[in-house]
């Protein structure tokens, strides 16, 4: 047996005891079975913690569409013909106004997806537009390829423009360029998907 200090009285009691003899004070004991329960949820919600810390700041994060992202940052032919592959110099179709050119490029592949593309220039040295096409096989398909891609730009530049009047595609401003995901149509089932480069 041993003696512990009454907490009221100050005077020893014994540890055994549930009313100090001296004052009459009521002596609480810890409940062992609550102390193991708050020793085990502090523990656990460390472990979580610890696990939501290490997955925030310490796994790299998965980049979803990174192809389609480094296209963004690039607006040169080099920097373009990198993802792209060669692009043909120079390039040879040509409108009727006689400045606006483009090279069309049939099933490049992007993040593992084949798209067709075109890739725009006015002669002045750099990349003014690509455009990248892609026909669904159904709605289902392009919704999901929609959703992939706007998670990944959202992710990598910030959320889209809400001033859509038309409903029917998703648009970023960035200070040197537009990225424009449009819907597909009922008809021909083609998603587009836009880079402008200012």
């Amino acid at each position: 047996m041993a003696l512990i200090q009454c907490p009221e009285c100050q005077n020893d009691v014994s540890d055994s005891a549930k009313v100090c003899p001296h004052c009459g004070y009521k002596i609480k004991r810890a409940n062992p079975k609550k102390t193991r329960i708050i020793v085990g949820t502090v523990i656990l919600s460390f472990f979580i913690l610890s696990v939501l810390f290490v997955k925030f700041y310490y796994i790299p994060k998965v980049i979803i569409c990174p192809d389609f992202l480094r296209l963004t940052e690039q607006n040169d032919y080099e920097g373009v013909e990198n993802i792209l592959g060669d692009l043909g110099y120079p390039f040879v179709k040509q409108n009727s106004e006689g400045s606006y050119v483009n090279k069309y490029l049939l099933a490049r592949k992007l993040d593992g997806v084949f798209f067709e593309i075109y890739v725009f220039s006015y002669f002045n040295g750099r990349i003014d537009e690509i455009q990248l096409k892609y026909r669904c096989n159904n709605s289902e398909e392009a919704m999901e390829l929609i959703e992939k891609y706007k998670d990944g730009i959202t992710k990598r530049y910030g959320p889209y423009n809400e001033n859509n009047i038309f409903g029917n595609y998703y648009y970023w401003r960035i200070d040197n360029k537009e990225i424009e995901i449009e819907y597909p149509d009922p008809l021909d089932k083609i998603l587009y998907f836009t880079i402008n480069y200012k």
